[in-house]
């Protein structure tokens, strides 16, 4: 079930809106405070924000300013509901980011129907991820690493056993923090590993670094120098 977040001073509103959804399946959480919420939203962890924009202390404008601070907040969508119907009004949220701008009193069908186009393009996101990873998995690259120092012989390059995890992950089509997770690493360690993998292969980017290993079927043989595990 996704879960909505709405944030709004007036009570009133802030039932409606919540029976409402509820009604049409959300799982529905409300807060009068938005300076509550920016320092509890990485435990709610909402799908969706449905913010008012005239709220005392913080507004709404303010209150989304501030998310997008947090490194886990940035990419919430959020939909502004208020009584701030003008032009330079609506031109200010969308330039903010908002996914949709409804002027109060609104048709809570309009609401809904917003929501679930934003849930509908994350589901096609979600998807085109897995397509890419399928993909990506399913070329057939062979790199053996049963020795911790290896070679690239067709550049004449020397990766070591970590270098070669990291390497594979991300010819899988993982990002840095999910690399991170599947080796029981840090972020920093993998960020440390891509920088020496660009540098030793002479790539500005990891899509450079993908497209060099498939495009030249190139094959990872153990060497029988020195061996370290980093």
């Amino acid at each position: 079930m996704h879960k909505i977040l709405v944030i709004d001073d007036e009570e009133k509103h802030l039932q409606a809106t919540k029976e409402y959804l509820e009604y049409q399946g959300f799982q529905v959480l409300i807060e009068k405070s938005a300076e509550k919420v920016l320092h509890s939203i990485n435990r709610i962890k909402p799908d969706i924000l449905i913010v008012d924009i005239l709220m005392n202390n913080i507004d709404g404008y303010q209150f989304v300013e501030e998310l997008k601070l947090k490194k886990d907040c940035k990419e919430i969508p959020f939909i502004f509901v208020t009584a701030k119907g003008m032009t330079q009004d609506r031109i200010r949220g969308y330039k903010l980011g908002c996914s949709g701008y409804i002027p109060k009193p609104f048709d809570p069908d309009e609401l809904v129907a917003i929501i679930q186009n934003i849930l509908t393009r994350k589901e096609m996101y979600i998807r085109e991820i897995k397509r890419t990873r399928k993909e990506f998995r399913s070329i057939n690259v062979c790199i053996e690493n049963q020795y911790n120092l290896l070679q690239l012989e067709s550049l004449k390059l020397t990766l070591t056993e970590r270098e070669v995890s990291i390497l594979k992950s991300v010819m899988q089509g993982f990002k840095n923090k999910e690399i991170a997770s599947n080796l029981n690493t840090s972020i920093r360690n993998v960020e440390k590993y891509m920088s020496r993998l660009l540098c030793k292969t002479n790539c500005r980017n990891r899509t450079e670094l993908i497209k060099l290993f498939y495009s030249n079927q190139i094959f990872l043989r153990a060497n029988d120098g020195d061996r370290t595990r980093e």
